[in-house]
């Protein structure tokens, strides 16, 4: 309670300063420069686990700020009038943090006001809109999962720039495959990642959406092995067990060509994902040990350094050549690295 008390002392203090530049301006009928101060207010914001009550008595200040600064200066041009508030974007964060907090109806309330504000910019459009369509993804109800997969096929997205694009094919590749339309998510990804191959997301996505069709085929095979001596239930097995490491490949090479892109942790996180995939190959390097070997191999050395004890325990599997060449360069790169880990 002492630091809420605090983040309201301090923003009443620079809300009294926005009313002098604001009064100072508005008679001189020039535009004061308030863009310190609104970023300022965009970074000091509640930890997300923060209960609604405290969001909403910043947030609702704040917005009445906007709103006397927006009343003063009417006069100003529309570009003009943007860079004075910022009341667009605390609704969209608000609304944000409600939905996290499985608070949907205030969620939908707080976007369907903003809707009547026409002073928007491309970027907080693209975040309203995109909250929007996170707020249909309900696993209980497909009607609503519906209703957002429909809201994106009917937004012009000619207005968005390559990144935004790309998300918004990922979310509806999201949609369809809850939808149980895994052929239509599938080009839905590969859509996403064609507009914008640097979108991280994307790929981290769409090798989840090939991990889930893996482990789904390979529950499926052990669900019937065994009913049938057939040779046909044989062959049946062998073209199931090929199918899961065909899965597994996309999803690892997904997972590797995210590092690529992106070499921060959430991308990294699913490296030891990929070393459990090539057990996956049986008892022969097959297609998961080459994908592992045409991708991996170009990674930078140091995003192995965490699962350098994986990889030294791949060595005397089938997998041990792919897993030498990997190590060669993590070994020039950080030769302590690797020699503490064979010490120990």
């Amino acid at each position: 309670r002492l630091l809420h008390n605090f983040h309201r002392l301090v923003e009443i203090r620079e809300s009294g300063q926005i009313m002098v530049e604001t009064n100072n301006h508005m008679n001189g009928r020039t535009h004061p420069d308030l863009k310190n101060l609104l970023n300022a207010w965009r970074h000091r914001l509640p930890n997300d686990e923060e209960c609604l009550a405290m969001w909403d008595d910043i947030f609702f200040w704040r917005s009445h700020m906007f709103n006397a600064i927006t009343s003063n200066f009417q006069w100003a041009e529309h570009t003009a009038l943007t860079a004075l508030h910022d009341k667009p974007w605390t609704a969209i964060r608000m609304a944000k943090v409600a939905r996290k907090q499985a608070s949907r109806n205030t969620s939908f309330l707080l976007l369907n006001r903003l809707t009547e504000n026409q002073s928007m910019d491309v970027s907080d459009a693209y975040l309203k809109l995109r909250e929007q369509i996170l707020l249909y993804n309900n696993p209980d109800d497909e009607r609503e999962r519906t209703g957002g997969l429909n809201l994106i096929n009917t937004t012009n997205l000619s207005y968005f720039d390559d990144a935004q694009k790309s998300e918004l094919f990922r979310l509806k590749a999201i949609y369809l495959a809850s939808l149980r339309r895994t052929s239509k998510s599938n080009q839905a990804y590969c859509h996403s990642v064609q507009i914008c191959p640097s979108h991280s997301k994307s790929w981290i996505s769409w090798g989840g959406l090939c991990s889930s069709l893996g482990a789904m085929t390979e529950k499926q095979a052990e669900q019937t092995k065994g009913t049938e001596n057939s040779e046909e239930a044989v062959k049946s097995e062998k073209e199931k067990t090929k199918r899961v490491a065909q899965y597994l490949a996309q999803a690892m090479g997904c997972f590797l060509e995210a590092v690529q892109v992106d070499q921060t942790e959430k991308s990294r996180i699913h490296l030891p994902k990929c070393l459990w995939m090539l057990t996956k190959d049986g008892p022969t390097p097959g297609v998961l040990c080459q994908t592992l070997e045409g991708r991996g191999t170009s990674l930078p050395p140091f995003v192995w350094l965490p699962w350098i004890p994986q990889l030294l325990s791949g060595l005397c599997r089938s997998e041990g050549r792919v897993i030498r060449n990997l190590l060669s360069r993590v070994v020039k790169a950080y030769p302590q690295a690797v020699y503490y880990s064979l010490r120990a």
